[in-house]
Parts: C-alpha cells; sequence; structure tokens
C-alpha cells in the first residue's frame, strides 16, 4: 500500500506542476546556463512549450503568416520524448535506460517520422505554405479576432496540446523505478499504437495517390467521375 501511495504522489499532476514551479524558482534563475542539461525534463519542455508560443505567435503577428504550429506539429512530441531519454540515461547509476521510457521515445518518433514525411512531400515546410483553415478564417473575420484566435488558440493552446501528448511520458519518468520492467499491458497498448499507425500510413498513402490522379485529370482537362466528382469545391480547396 505504501509503494502505491509513493508511485501515486510522485506521478500526480500536481507534482508535475510543483516540479515545473520549483525548476523556474530555484535552477532557472540561478544557474541558467545549467537548465537545459540539470533540470527536470518536464520543467525543460514546458520551457521550451513557452517559448515557442511566444516565437509563433510573433512571428505570426508579424507576417500574417499562421501555420508555424502546423510546421511543428510533427516535430516537437517525439524531441520533447527524446530528451525525458537523455534524462533517463543521465540520472541512471549504472548507464541503462529504462525500457518504458524506451518504448515510449520510440513509438512517438515513428509518429513524428511518419506525419512529417507526410507533411513535408505536400509541401507543407514551404515557408508560404499555409493551412487551408487560415486563409477561410482571415477572409471571414476581423483583423483584432483573428489576431485573438491566434493568441488564444493557433500559437498557444496548440503548442499545449503537443506538450500534452507527451505528459505520460512525465508519468513514467517518474515512476521508472517503482516500475522498470515492461508488462503486458504496454505490449498491448504498443501493438495497438502500431496498427494504427500502420493504418495511418496505408490512409496517407492512399489520399496522396488520389489527389495526384485528381489533379492529373484536372490538368490534362478530363472530365470527372465517381469519387473525383464528388464534393469538388471541397477536394479543390481542403485536400
Amino acid at each position: 500500500i505504501h509503494t502505491k501511495m509513493s508511485v501515486f504522489g510522485t506521478c500526480s499532476l500536481q507534482t508535475a506542476l510543483d516540479i515545473i514551479r520549483s525548476a523556474y524558482d530555484d535552477e532557472i534563475l540561478k544557474n541558467p546556463a545549467r537548465f537545459f542539461v540539470d533540470a527536470h525534463p518536464l520543467a525543460v519542455t514546458f520551457f521550451v512549450m513557452c517559448l515557442l508560443s511566444l516565437v509563433c505567435l510573433v512571428l505570426s503577428e508579424i507576417t500574417g503568416h499562421l501555420s508555424y504550429v502546423d510546421k511543428l506539429w510533427s516535430i516537437l512530441p517525439p524531441l520533447y520524448a527524446v530528451y525525458f531519454l537523455y534524462s533517463d540515461y543521465r540520472d541512471s547509476l549504472n548507464g541503462k535506460l529504462n525500457d518504458r521510457i524506451v518504448l515510449m521515445t520510440a513509438l512517438p518518433l515513428l509518429w513524428g517520422t511518419r506525419l512529417t514525411w507526410n507533411f513535408a512531400r505536400k509541401g507543407g515546410y514551404s515557408l508560404h505554405e499555409e493551412d487551408y483553415r487560415w486563409p477561410v478564417l482571415r477572409q471571414s473575420m476581423p483583423r483584432i479576432a483573428l489576431s485573438l484566435l491566434d493568441l488564444f488558440f493557433i500559437s498557444t493552446f496548440q503548442h499545449l496540446l503537443l506538450f500534452l501528448i507527451i505528459l505520460p511520458i512525465h508519468f513514467a519518468y517518474q515512476a521508472r523505478s517503482f516500475s522498470p520492467q515492461l508488462n503486458a499491458l504496454d505490449y498491448v497498448a504498443a501493438a495497438l499504437f502500431l496498427i494504427l499507425l500502420l493504418g495511418e500510413t496505408i490512409a496517407d498513402q492512399q489520399q496522396w495517390n488520389f489527389q495526384n490522379e485528381k489533379y492529373r485529370r484536372i490538368n490534362a482537362k478530363q472530365s470527372l467521375t465517381g469519387d473525383y466528382k464528388v464534393n469538388l469545391l471541397f477536394l479543390r480547396r481542403f485536400l
């Protein structure tokens, strides 16, 4: 019972908030140069999230481009996870990594690789490429309303979501000494993740093939039939 209570206390959300607050009260003020090396990974990733939120907000307001977070969407969660893995290695007495943290880093890396590749081949990392949502909102919203949306959602809340994606690895990091070995639930969850990832990868390729064929027909001035003709306005603007 005492062990279970210890794990719960170590992995609670209140403990997570205390870790972040204490890091800013002590480490970043006393020795900011060592913050990224020595601080708790939750505090470091939270700091990076806040910093990038501010950078994206400033850039989007200056340039009017609202897809900076979109370009980071598939990159940040794997990087956050890798930093937790680094911290596990840093804190290990014998240099042995925790199996669960290794697994919880490998899976986001696979997810991020798939999403980054798919985004890149569509030209998503072009400086002028913007998600279809933002031009639609720009045309239908006053400038001040769009800036408020940017402040509270586009450049801030979306970054918080990316941070929350990796929050489970924080709890695994906190409990690594209580439960160092993988169990049946880990294997089942990993298998389910891989199955879903495979499904997403297949769907990505199907959409890619569909769009290439659609635009081939449009450029060749061929008539669109079947699925290529359904909801053509949406297909042209948004997919």
